[in-house]
């Protein structure tokens, strides 16, 4: 589909901006926080999730890389959408080993809502853990969707995460109950194994490092 049709068509879209008065008493500080400076990130390749952080006044949108791939290849515009206002983006930097994508606000940065980027320190020592990711499931959201972390690969920067996602929630960012950034959803386990088991609960998660001090390398 055309970038400006699907542009457009996600515009008019009544998406979830505020929250409902009646349920946003049942989330948390941190989970208020990470719905407001999510948004979804529209390209000519189709749709994701992308999260506004800020850090000393420089804001960035992060995702997964393969989200923006299609358009980073054909050279076609990337935008941002959070409560009907749109942002242009310009990639910053893509991560050679990790579905990691960092991208800057071009137009439009005073309409766009962040939050302060605040990393986990040691991603490893998150087994266990129980975490949430806000993001655009099929182009539904902000939803709020918990987790438990199940495993980590240090070879990969990827660990496993206990719960569920689908198309639309690649790059939403992970968080602890802290609210502290472990990754981004990068694919859900949807291959079946003998005898026929469905793993549709295992989510991979790329792991962010602290994104800005790589960015002032």
């Amino acid at each position: 589909m055309n970038i400006k049709i699907l542009l457009a068509l996600f515009l008019n879209v009544s998406l979830a901006g505020d929250l409902n008065p009646a349920t946003e008493a049942s989330f948390t500080k941190q989970e208020r926080r990470a719905l407001a400076s999510s948004g979804m990130i529209i390209t000519s390749g189709g749709f994701g999730t992308g999260t506004c952080f800020e850090k000393k006044d420089k804001k960035i949108i992060l995702t997964a890389k393969h989200v923006i791939s299609d358009s980073v290849e054909n050279k076609r515009q990337i935008y941002f959408i959070q409560n009907g206002e749109d942002a242009e983006l310009k990639v910053l930097k893509q991560y050679e080993k990790s579905d990691v994508a960092v991208l800057e606000i071009l137009k439009g940065e005073e309409k766009i809502d962040c939050s302060n980027f605040v990393p986990f320190v040691s991603i490893p020592k998150a087994f266990g853990e129980n975490v949430f990711y806000a993001g655009f499931p099929n182009g539904v959201g902000p939803v709020r969707i918990t987790g438990e972390v199940a495993n980590y690969f240090p070879e990969l920067d990827m660990y496993v995460m206990q719960s569920f996602a689908w198309p639309g929630a690649s790059g939403s960012a992970v968080y602890d109950r802290k609210g502290r950034g472990l990754g981004v959803v990068s694919a859900v386990q949807v291959d079946t194994f003998n005898p026929g088991i469905l793993l549709e609960n295992m989510v991979y998660v790329a792991g962010i490092v602290d994104i800005f001090y790589d960015l002032e390398k």
